[in-house]
């Protein structure tokens, strides 16, 4: 993989910008929508299906597409035989999900799930189909065409969600409109690719072993990151029912869907970035940490709009009926900022080839949350499952870079917490300040709070930037990569 131009790197951070920004604002219009016609249970139900979708393809994909983005060069032999492979894990999942659909649904004692679970099972193979060809353009930096697949799939799927909540297909308006999403997308990624470098009909387990030797850890990793990050939803559905964890998903995944704008943007782009870095340890060390401060400034000042204002925004998004969800809210808002900065640890480790280090650390880290959630909503219900997650978070900073961070660049704890400790601090400070001193003398639901948040968060954001790192956006853009014609 050729190392590419500073031009090339600003050119994919903007078209990345644009597509999660896009597929966002369709998505989370879609839900507010549908939030008028449909119950908590509705919502609660379909998390829970695609908790189990998403966790099936987690095997499908099988640590792969991490290889291809590592591996520098791959033929189309193997590009071949990776794609075939996938296609046929594809479709042995979905028959999985098919068979076992009447067991999932009788453990929650909800027969609906009988119904839902097999037609969302379809987007395994939708998922297969293009997942591949997406994971090429980006190695290559192609993310014009990544973003304009995205929008224009989910702008399809939003006026598909509109017309058939219209004509009362309910929940179903939200499952057929998903899957078509996927599907369009991941068709146009097979075009798109195709023409270029076409799939041919070979496949042979000799080609596909390289990558998978260094995707097999990625594979296990992620399997034991997606249990601990969603064994919140399989508890709160099995133990406080559909209605509340469709409460709890829509609240989570209006913080998340902020989660999933900011950090992929840096992320899609990093992993590759630092790959390319692979033969310069200290560039690839510094652009890590610049990355990791630069999260920090962006997203905290962002993530207190969602924590002083939760409860205006569930007023106003979801309705009030979800208004009483704004402490979780809150708390989930808190949450994800800390573990923001902890985001580009995967990039690191494919960069690196070190994914070994990634699956132990998500071994540990899957060991102890089952428990932690348990005891938080035994002993607090939602809200207190929600304060566990969030010491989680806070408790596994020191360990995440003792274990990972220093093993892979080798800095110190007062390196890397330099990086983001003045934006952590403010954002916590700031946050506690007006939640707990200037909303309790407003009354509730106060809109004006909302635009508060946002004139101080973006302040205290470019403050920070000026008072402690007023030449650091030029730093940053002199470690972009250059081809071997620029100076």
């Amino acid at each position: 993989m050729d190392t590419p131009s500073q031009r090339q790197t600003l050119h994919s951070f903007r078209w990345s910008f644009i597509e999660k920004v896009g597929k966002v604002l369709f998505q989370l219009a879609q839900i507010v929508l549908l939030t008028r016609f449909l119950n908590k249970d509705d919502f609660g139900l379909v998390a829970l299906a695609l908790v189990s979708i998403e966790f099936s393809f987690l095997f499908v994909d099988a640590g792969l597409n991490a290889a291809i983005l590592y591996i520098r060069q791959a033929d189309y032999k193997a590009l071949s035989s990776i794609y075939w492979l996938s296609i046929t894990l594809s479709i042995a999942m979905f028959a999985s999900i098919w068979f076992f659909s009447p067991v999932i649904a009788n453990f929650y004692e909800e027969p609906a799930l009988l119904h839902i679970l097999p037609i969302l099972g379809l987007n395994i193979i939708f998922l297969a189909i293009g997942r591949q060809h997406r994971t090429f353009l980006q190695k290559q930096f192609l993310f014009k065409p990544i973003a304009l697949v995205e929008i224009s799939a989910y702008l399809s799927s939003l006026l598909l969600a509109i017309y058939l909540v219209l004509k009362d297909y309910g929940v179903f308006s939200l499952i057929y409109s998903t899957l078509f999403a996927s599907l369009l997308s991941n068709v146009c990624y097979l075009f798109i690719r195709h023409k270029k470098n076409p799939i041919h009909l070979h496949f042979s387990w000799s080609e596909v072993k390289p990558f998978f030797d260094i995707g097999k850890f990625q594979m296990a990793s992620r399997l034991l990151d997606f249990v601990s990050k969603e064994t919140d939803v399989l508890i709160v559905g099995k133990i406080l029912g559909m209605e509340m964890l469709g409460l709890y998903s829509l609240t989570k995944q209006l913080v998340l869907r902020l989660f999933n704008v900011i950090n992929p943007i840096i992320t899609n782009v990093l992993s590759p970035w630092l790959s390319s870095l692979q033969q310069k340890p200290e560039k690839q060390q510094t652009t890590y940490l610049l990355i990791t401060r630069y999260l920090a400034y962006l997203n905290f000042p962002i993530y207190l709009i969602f924590a002083v204002g939760s409860y205006e925004l569930l007023y106003i998004l979801y309705g009030p009926s979800y208004a009483s969800g704004s402490l979780l809210l809150f708390t989930l808002a808190i949450y994800y900022g800390i573990l923001s900065i902890t985001n580009p640890v995967g990039s690191l480790q494919i960069a690196t080839g070190r994914t070994d280090i990634g699956f132990y650390w998500t071994l540990f880290r899957a060991s102890i949350t089952p428990a932690a959630l348990l005891f938080g909503i035994y002993s607090g219900g939602i809200q207190g499952m929600a304060y566990s997650l969030l010491a989680l978070a806070i408790g596994l900073l020191y360990p995440l870079w003792r274990v990972q961070i220093k093993v892979m660049i080798n800095i110190s704890f007062a390196r890397y917490f330099k990086e983001f400790y003045r934006p952590l601090f403010s954002f916590l400070l700031l946050g506690a300040g007006i939640h707990y001193g200037l909303k309790p003398l407003l009354e509730s639901p106060n809109f004006l709070i909302i635009s508060l948040c946002y004139v101080v968060s973006i302040s205290l954001q470019i403050g920070l930037v000026y008072l402690y790192d007023s030449n650091a956006y030029s730093h940053l853009y002199s470690l972009l990569p250059r081809s071997n014609n620029q100076k």
